[in-house]
């Protein structure tokens, strides 16, 4: 079983249960569904639930922290009138 965390933030995760895969040596997963291939980076999938949890929460904390930087620049950034 395979869990794609790529759109974990907007999507949710995604367990693939039923799909042929393989993971070469550079760490790309390459997922076959009904003849069609797709490819995912190792920081876009994980192969239990527990490590797929543990990426999506540091995903989170991640986005959490630029949206905060985002704010206090927004907060501190002067109204020019022209």
């Amino acid at each position: 079983m395979i869990f794609i965390t790529k759109y974990a933030l907007s999507t949710g995760i995604v367990k693939l249960e039923d799909h042929e895969y393989s993971v070469d040596d550079k760490g790309i997963l390459t997922v076959i569904n009904n003849g069609i291939a797709r490819f995912y980076l190792k920081r876009d999938y994980a192969l239990t639930e527990e490590d797929a949890i543990q990426q999506v929460n540091e995903m989170k904390r991640k986005r959490i922290d630029s949206l905060l930087r985002q704010i206090a620049k927004l907060e501190n950034k002067p109204i020019k009138m022209k």
